[in-house]
Order: C-alpha cells, then sequence, then structure tokens
C-alpha cells in the first residue's frame, strides 16, 4: 500500500516537468521515427520481392532520414492522415527518383538502374543521394501522385477465374474492374499464357505469362470472349499518355525486368484495344453498372488489392452492392465476382451467381509471382 503512494506522489512531483519534456519534443522527430519504421518495411518488402536494388536503397534512405538529411527535407513535408503511414510513401519517393532516371535527368544514377539500360555493379548510393539533393522540390510534388503499378502479372492469378467463368456460363464476359489504374487487366485476354505444358490465347501477344506455380495450375481449357472493357479509378492513367505511360514506368522496380518487359507490352496492346476507365469510386460505379441486367453476358467485377483502401464501410457497401445484383442475376445474365485480396499472402477468391457460392482459387504474393492454386 505505502508503494503504490510512494509511486504516485513520485508522480505527481514529476509531472510538472514530464509536461515540459513532451512539448519540447518536435513532431519532426516523431515523424522521422514513424518513417525510419516504414522505410524498414519497404526495405524488406524490396528484399521478399525480389529487388536487392531498393532494399540497399531503401536502407539508406531510412538512414539518411534519421540524422535529417536531404531524404528527410523531401519527406518533411508530408503528413499522415492517421495513427500510420500509407502503404506507399516511400515507394512513392523511390518512384519520383526512378522517374527522372528513366527522363534521362539523372545519368550517374542510371548507370546502376537496369530499367535505364544500367550495368554498374558498385554502390549506387553517393549518385542516387546527388539526385535527391539537386531535385528536393520536384521530389515532393511526385510523391504526390498515387502508386500506380497496375501490376499485369497478377493476371496469372486472375486467369484461371476468368477461363472458369467462361466455362460455366457459356457467355461472353462483360468486364468491370474496380482500381483499373490504366486499365491493363482489362486486356487480360490478350496476353499469352503458358503453364506448365498448356498456354492459352495469341501466341504472338508481346505479354508472356509463364509458368510460376506451385503444384496444381488452373486450367486453361475453353475459349472467352470478352463483350466490353470497362473499369472505374480514383485516380484513373491515360495508357497512351507519354507521361502517364512514364510514371507507370518509374512505379516498377528498375531491377526486375520481367515486371518492366510485361509492361511495355501491355502498354502496345492498350494502343491497339480500347478500354473505358473513369475518374470514379467504386460504390458509386458499380451502383450505375449493375443497375440493369446485361442479358446474353456474364459481367465479371474484379479487383486486386483494393479493398484494403476503402473504410469499413466503403467494404460493406460495395459486397451488399454486388450481392443485391447477383440476387436478382439468373442464367441469362449471371454476376460474378472475383478478387486477389488479403494481407500479406493474398486470396484469389470467386463467386457466380445464381448460386452465390464462394470458392477460394488460390493464393499468392502481391505481384502474383508466385500462386498456390487449389481449384485444380
Amino acid at each position: 500500500m505505502a508503494g503504490g503512494r510512494g509511486s504516485s506522489g513520485i508522480a505527481l512531483r514529476l509531472k510538472p516537468y514530464l509536461k515540459v519534456v513532451a512539448f519540447r519534443v518536435p513532431s519532426s522527430y516523431v515523424r522521422r521515427r514513424m518513417l525510419v519504421r516504414h522505410l524498414h518495411r519497404n526495405a524488406a518488402t524490396s528484399k521478399s520481392m525480389g529487388s536487392e536494388l531498393y532494399r540497399t536503397l531503401l536502407l539508406q534512405v531510412a538512414k539518411d532520414v534519421a540524422v535529417g538529411g536531404p531524404c528527410w527535407a523531401v519527406f518533411s513535408t508530408y503528413r499522415p492522415t492517421g495513427p500510420v503511414l500509407d502503404d506507399g510513401i516511400g515507394f512513392r519517393f523511390m518512384a519520383g527518383v526512378h522517374r527522372l532516371v528513366l527522363a534521362g535527368r539523372a545519368p550517374e544514377l542510371a548507370r546502376f538502374y537496369p530499367s535505364a539500360g544500367g550495368t554498374e555493379a558498385g554502390d549506387p548510393w553517393p549518385a542516387f543521394l546527388d539526385v535527391v539533393r539537386a531535385n528536393g522540390a520536384e521530389l515532393r510534388e511526385l510523391m504526390k501522385h498515387g502508386l500506380q503499378t497496375n501490376e499485369v502479372g497478377r493476371c496469372r492469378a486472375f486467369v484461371g477465374g476468368f477461363l472458369t467463368v467462361a466455362r460455366e456460363t457459356g457467355l461472353p464476359l462483360r468486364l468491370l474492374e474496380v482500381g483499373s489504374s490504366a486499365g491493363l487487366n482489362l486486356r487480360w485476354d490478350q496476353y499469352r499464357y503458358e503453364f506448365g505444358t498448356d498456354s492459352w490465347g495469341d501466341p504472338a501477344s508481346p505479354v508472356r505469362i509463364v509458368d510460376g506455380f506451385e503444384d496444381a495450375m488452373p486450367s486453361l481449357a475453353g475459349a472467352a470472349s470478352v463483350a466490353s472493357r470497362n473499369g472505374c479509378d480514383l485516380a484513373p492513367i491515360d495508357p497512351t499518355d507519354p507521361e502517364d505511360k512514364l510514371w507507370l514506368r518509374a512505379s516498377l522496380w528498375p531491377d526486375q525486368g520481367d515486371r518492366q518487359d510485361r509492361l511495355t507490352g501491355a502498354l502496345e496492346i492498350a494502343a491497339r484495344v480500347p478500354a473505358t476507365v473513369v475518374k470514379e469510386d467504386a460504390a458509386t460505379w458499380l451502383r450505375a453498372q449493375l443497375a440493369e441486367r446485361a442479358e446474353g453476358t456474364s459481367t465479371v467485377i474484379y479487383h486486386s488489392i483494393v479493398m484494403r483502401y476503402l473504410t469499413d464501410a466503403g467494404r460493406a457497401e460495395v459486397r451488399q452492392i454486388i450481392e443485391d445484383a447477383g440476387a436478382r442475376s439468373d442464367a441469362s445474365a449471371p454476376i460474378a465476382w472475383l478478387q486477389i485480396e488479403g494481407t500479406g499472402t493474398q486470396e484469389i477468391r470467386l463467386q457466380v451467381w445464381p448460386g452465390g457460392e464462394e470458392r477460394v482459387l488460390g493464393r499468392c504474393d502481391p505481384q502474383a509471382r508466385h500462386v498456390r492454386w487449389s481449384a485444380g
């Protein structure tokens, strides 16, 4: 009992000093600490996803931020809107630097960036820091862009779902993609898929998506025709606009040549295969798209790593809109919902109405480089 009173007394005596100390800790210190931890997580993600270049650079960026260096000067105006930093801030910073490299404005750093033809194997950090010092104001503006990778590799995980819907319904597919970015995955049927001894799609396609499965693979049997391609995004990108294409390239990691190659091919296809992507939130757009039945087609609503950016209420609203449309469907106008969503490992889920039973088709990493298919 006495110990308890003594502790309370010490706390009371120290209270005025604790207030002073708390008042004197600058908010920038707290933000720097948050950012350093976040950058370390970004570096770990880069390593796990196969980018040694970004792992190395992000660890150096974290050290520079910790001591208030040039990288911190770029980040310093950023204010988180919640208790944690958004997932993309470290990678948006890296994309801004990458954009300068791809635009030919950082030739010394370009020597280390394979995406710009670089083959240097030394330490890229001094050249990287020079670019940050010289372009701080522009990098602050570039970081305001959303990180738009529009990962074409996710079609490796999507294609099995699309072909399942096509086989089961026997109808052309009406594509509705939420979070479309540049709409590259709205052209999934224009890509070539080669899984083991099985293949699907145009052999001459400039986009080839090959293997990447652990054990079982999806069936590529059957034909699929696309009746229409529409999507929504809060910040859509025009795949035919030079500046937008540059940001798409910059958003990819420079030492991942396979992703860069797929993007190049997908942009070529986008120039000749039309798709419509409008600036609209998911719920508003879906409500309008699903208000009327689309006779003679299978409507496929799909998205990848989008739900985490919606509020709980927003996710519930999207689900309700889709389930209501499913309840109104029949065999002449079925509704399908195909998702790649989750935290860490993503689940590939499919529901088809009438019926609406949910199936877990498989699991994959965020880029769908490795897929564990479970649907046979």
